[in-house]
């Protein structure tokens, strides 16, 4: 009985001995799964941002040969086509105008909106990796 308390104290001392090291092991393999995480969250992001840009630029082209097109077919109809320019000029100023005076209930606070949202997905996807880990 003797001895096999002096063995388990023995592990025990081994164990010990070992938990600076298996704690330093983990928290190396943290930092590392946050570094993989940030860059695969770069990573959706930026992809993400290259494909709104790319569909805002085709976008705008195509708003450009629109507000043209109806700009001419006002300049027909009024028999003029700085009149038909004109007209579409005012009424994309005056969008702009509300845009601006909207722009927070409209624009600003969608786009917060959605910003906490996909952080706070991304929290819970880390939560339940964590532990599934556990």
């Amino acid at each position: 009985m003797e001895q096999h308390k002096k063995t388990t104290m023995a592990g025990d001392l081994t164990t010990l001995r070992e938990l600076p090291a298996q704690i330093k092991v983990w928290i190396e393999s943290t930092i590392e799964y946050q570094k993989m995480k940030m860059i695969e969250l770069i990573a959706i992001n930026s992809g993400k941002t290259v494909s709104i840009l790319v569909s805002t630029v085709c976008w705008a082209i195509a708003a450009l040969f629109l507000l043209t097109s109806a700009a001419l077919g006002l300049g027909i109809l009024f028999k003029s086509n700085f009149l038909g320019f004109l007209s579409i000029t005012i009424l994309l100023f005056i969008m702009g105008v509300l845009m601006k005076s909207l722009r927070g209930n409209i624009i600003e606070k969608p786009l917060i909106n959605s910003i906490i949202s996909n952080l706070t997905i991304l929290d819970e996807d880390e939560e339940e990796t964590n532990n599934n880990i556990i």
